[in-house]
């Protein structure tokens, strides 16, 4: 019920009394909704907040937005070695962002980890319509600069279907 009356509010400031009454009283996903909305206001203090008494319940989308936090520096220093245990957690409870940041440390070489591109690439495939559009350029990518090496028009063809699978509008 206290859902839907979140959901249905049309001043943000009851939709957020709503959302606060509902994760006081343990509901995670309300919790994610406040983190993501004090993510959207670039209050970091507030956003943790209520990521960490997510995941503190073991809410595993938690674990892989905490993830978030630290690979890309929301708020704090920017610490591969901090994303990835989360990330490997959320991956772990079949969380498939989670998953294919973890790729990303064999694709890139990050943290220490051995680059891989083709091993992350095969992985990232598997993914299927769950990969996000970063992955399919990393992809198209891949199958971009094999081509260039080896000038054989099949890599192109599937550097342009990887490409094409993304969204314009976040390019």
């Amino acid at each position: 019920a206290g859902r839907k009356l979140a959901d249905n509010e049309n001043l943000e400031s009851e939709k957020l009394k709503w959302l606060r009454k509902m994760a006081d009283n343990g509901d995670c996903e309300s919790m994610l909704s406040l983190a993501s909305h004090y993510e959207n206001q670039k209050d970091w203090s507030q956003m943790t907040q209520w990521l960490q008494k997510a995941y503190a319940m073991g809410d595993y989308k938690a674990y892989g937005v905490m993830g978030d936090v630290y690979y890309e520096g929301k708020g704090c220093m920017q610490n591969y070695s901090r994303a990835y245990t989360y990330y490997k957690v959320a991956e772990a409870h079949g969380d498939a962002h989670a998953k294919e940041r973890v790729l990303d440390y064999s694709y890139l070489g990050l943290d220490g980890h051995e680059q891989n591109k083709k091993m992350a690439v095969d992985e990232y495939v598997k993914l299927g319509d769950m990969l996000s559009d970063d992955g399919n350029y990393k992809i198209g990518m891949y199958y971009y600069e094999e081509y260039e090496k080896n000038d054989n028009n099949i890599f192109e063809s599937y550097a342009k279907n990887y490409f094409s699978k993304i969204n314009p509008a976040s390019a």
